[in-house]
């Protein structure tokens, strides 16, 4: 049995492993290898786990207050800080020039509706899809606090399910938010989760391995968003999203594992945000170095995969450990620590936020 405030091992460790997906897909297509996409599903693992700990906050009917500064300084501050150094690489290095639009779209998230476009530090398309489903949590614990739950869950079922039309488009565009119902199925096992209802082994083994099944089979979904989002509006919920949320609820099945337990897949976990974060900036800063010595990474490219993707994984944690961490202190204390009313509920850490179990 799950007792309170027990953290969810498991789920907490497969951060990790969803962070080093992304960055092994990055590296190796960055590489000039495109032939296997599946380490992007890490995306849509992290979506779920998203949901499952939104979805835990929820039916603890955490305040609003509290709920939304935590996810605010979680999310933003670090997203800003590698925003900047990115942007000074990028343009400061490779001499881009900036449209003051991109800018300021970029740092608030908010896209430019209607355009192919992208935040100046590109994996940040995922944290405008977070930002919106934290917006409506958070809304649903203004309006109905004590229903917040079913409240978000139905208010993000619409948003994923429904083709929103963007307004002015002329060639009949529609937001891209079928993604959104990959947080719904995390908020669904986050109250079997609640319930104390977890799979047995046998049964967790086998959705572990129908899940890696299907990511293989589906995995070039990752790009059919930007094909033709109209047509396949659902493709990657329904592709990607299934399995990445059989795959959470299989490892679950493990939770009492000593694997899930060891320091260093914790210490992973803790760090994946960042990880996700400082990934790029290691493997464009690293390629460019070394093409002004002289080396070409895609000439080299099998010792250079193992590099990119060690020297990632280090400088992400290296970065939790010395700037996320005491910057997360620093704003809990500052923001959180005097509001009596909700610091029952206050856990800054995950990046950085343990998944716990509800009261």
């Amino acid at each position: 049995m799950m007792r309170d405030h027990e953290k969810l091992n498991s789920v907490h460790c497969m951060r990790f492993l969803a962070a080093a997906a992304v960055v092994v897909h990055h590296v190796t297509t960055g590489l000039g290898n495109r032939s296997v996409m599946v380490g992007a599903a890490g995306v849509d693992v992290f979506f779920i786990i998203s949901g499952i700990v939104i979805g835990l906050a929820l039916i603890k009917e955490e305040g609003a207050y509290a709920f939304a500064v935590k996810r605010v300084i979680r999310v933003m501050p670090m997203y800003w800080l590698a925003t900047a150094i990115y942007a000074f690489f990028r343009f400061g290095v490779w001499g881009e020039q900036p449209p003051l639009d991109l800018v300021w779209r970029s740092l608030l998230l908010i896209p430019h509706f209607g355009t192919n476009w992208n935040p100046i530090y590109f994996p940040a398309w995922t944290l405008t899809f977070e930002m919106l489903f934290y917006v409506v949590a958070t809304v649903a614990l203004l309006i109905y606090r004590h229903h917040a739950f079913a409240t978000c869950l139905v208010l993000f079922l619409a948003i994923g399910v429904l083709r929103i039309a963007v307004p002015g488009s002329t060639t009949g565009a529609i937001f891209s938010t079928g993604i959104c119902l990959e947080f719904c199925a995390g908020m669904l096992i986050a109250q079997l989760i609640a319930k104390e209802i977890l799979p047995r082994r046998q049964f967790g083994t086998i959705c572990i391995l129908v899940a890696l099944g299907l990511l293989w089979k589906f995995q070039s979904a990752v790009v059919i968003i930007r094909e033709d989002p109209l047509a396949f509006h659902l493709a990657r919920p329904l592709e990607l999203g299934i399995p990445a949320a059989l795959l959470v609820w299989g490892v679950l099945s493990f939770e009492d594992s000593p694997v899930f337990q060891g320091r260093f897949l914790q210490l992973g976990g803790a760090a994946s945000y960042s990880i996700y974060l400082t990934h790029i900036i290691t493997i464009d800063f690293t390629r460019d170095r070394l093409a002004r010595w002289g080396v070409q990474a895609m000439e080299h490219a099998a010792s250079m995969t193992c590099m990119l993707v060690a020297l990632s994984l280090i400088v992400g944690i290296a970065v939790h450990r010395y700037v996320e961490l005491p910057l997360l202190n620093w704003l809990k204390n500052a923001l959180l620590s005097h509001r009596s009313d909700d610091h029952q509920h206050v856990s800054v850490s995950l990046s950085a936020e343990p998944i716990d179990t509800p009261h």
